[in-house]
């Protein structure tokens, strides 16, 4: 079942009117594998960024404080951008462009990016929607850009969000889209993940 107007945009901003910090999918950190695909030098900069669904913007300020300096964060929710920019100079940090606005608007996002980094987007989209997904990161990725795309969650579930994903039907989306597998963990080690991630997200990451 699809909880009742969470897919929408108005859902999304009444939703985040009411969220407090560590509630539902809010974890409060940035995410332990992108802090390691960091450290083991995966990730490295200097490159452009772009995190779709930004929410209270955990992924862009630690990106930002560990040297990379061109990080666009979009979100559809006034509310999640304002929160995102309230993280932001809590934490010192200036420089994070935070768009608001739909990711598959071609009018909202213009530019390329070297690297984009999909944590917990995906699973909020209606099924229906996920080739367009792959379609919209191909055309956003510049020649040889990655996605790095956290697979969650990777269960049988009915409804959403967030909505089930599967491995065969996210190589499916991306390979009609142009993007080739480059590494796929099928579970992530349950230092790396959140506790409510454990047992339920792998990472991949794609090469357009």
């Amino acid at each position: 079942m699809v909880a009742r107007n969470s897919v929408t945009p108005e859902g999304w901003e009444e939703l985040w009117q009411n969220l407090k910090p560590g509630e539902r999918f809010d974890r409060l950190s940035v995410s332990p594998a992108l802090v390691d695909l960091v450290e083991t030098g995966v990730l490295k900069p200097p490159v452009k960024i772009l995190l779709p669904g930004v929410g209270r913007g955990y992924e862009a300020v630690y990106l930002a404080k560990n040297g990379f300096d061109d990080v666009v964060g979009i979100d559809i929710s006034p509310t999640a951008l304002k929160e995102a920019q309230k993280y932001s100079e809590d934490n010192g940090v200036t420089g994070i462009n935070y768009v608001q606005g739909d990711f598959f608007d071609p009018q909202v996002l213009t530019e390329k990016y070297d690297v984009i980094i999909d944590f917990i987007f995906k699973c909020a989209l209606l099924p229906e929607l996920h080739t367009q997904w792959a379609t919209r990161i191909n055309e956003l990725l510049k020649p040889q850009g990655r996605l790095v795309y956290f697979m969650f969650p990777l269960q049988e579930k009915e409804g959403g969000p967030p909505f089930a994903q599967n491995i065969p039907d996210i190589l499916e989306a991306t390979s009609s889209a142009g993007l080739k597998p480059e590494k796929i963990i099928d579970l992530l080690p349950a230092e790396l993940a959140h506790d409510i991630h454990q047992g339920r997200i792998g990472l991949s990451i794609f090469r357009k």
